[in-house]
């Protein structure tokens, strides 16, 4: 197994509605002073719940399940659409704060729709966070399955995957990331929990 990309899940708010330093953690989006101002996706999403449970990994069942009450209470309308309706919500008033991964962002920004773009426009990207555990990320992963009837191929498949000339081009097209740590945990899963 290596992992292929990584997408970090960050925090886009209204320029002209909300102070950066009013909002630096994940947990702070359980501040019932964001009650009415937070748009997200469905909890039925995959990007959320390695979120949720990433939460519950560092901060335990307890306070995880305080904070997701507290975060529902914050919403300014039900969980609906993707990441980009909820960078729209946001751009249009609907609400203050989102939860969105920064690939869709940069792919509004970058978008031929100049809709899209004047809706990125308007919001700007918070890292939470960065004074602790840094911002949650998600990494997509490939792998060779023992079934594989065509090993030595996969394998080459994956190798130039991660090459630094596939890894540029994946980046350039979809505004994901590869970092280091990536390689690292791919190279040695074991000295990383894997």
């Amino acid at each position: 197994m290596v992992g292929v990309s990584l997408r970090s899940r960050v925090v886009v708010y209204a320029q002209d509605r909300v102070k950066p330093p009013d909002l630096s953690t994940y947990q702070d989006l359980a501040n019932p002073n964001w009650k009415g101002k937070i748009c997200v996706r469905s909890s039925n999403n995959v990007y959320n719940q390695s979120l949720l449970a990433a939460l519950l990994v560092h901060d335990g069942s307890k306070n995880t399940e305080q904070w997701a009450r507290g975060f529902v209470a914050n919403f300014a309308r039900p969980p609906a659409g993707g990441d980009r309706d909820q960078i729209k919500a946001v751009a249009a008033g609907r609400c203050d704060l989102a939860l969105v991964n920064t690939y869709y962002l940069a792919g509004m920004l970058n978008s031929r729709d100049p809709a899209e773009q004047e809706a990125a426009g308007k919001v700007a990207l918070l890292w939470p966070d960065q004074g602790g555990r840094g911002a949650h990320v998600n990494i997509s992963g490939a792998g060779v399955t023992k079934a594989a009837k065509n090993r030595a191929q996969a394998v080459r498949l994956l190798e130039f995957m991660v090459s630094d000339e596939a890894q540029r081009w994946y980046a350039e097209m979809n505004w994901v990331y590869f970092p280091l740590c990536v390689r690292l945990v791919a190279q040695n899963p074991r000295d990383y929990g894997g």
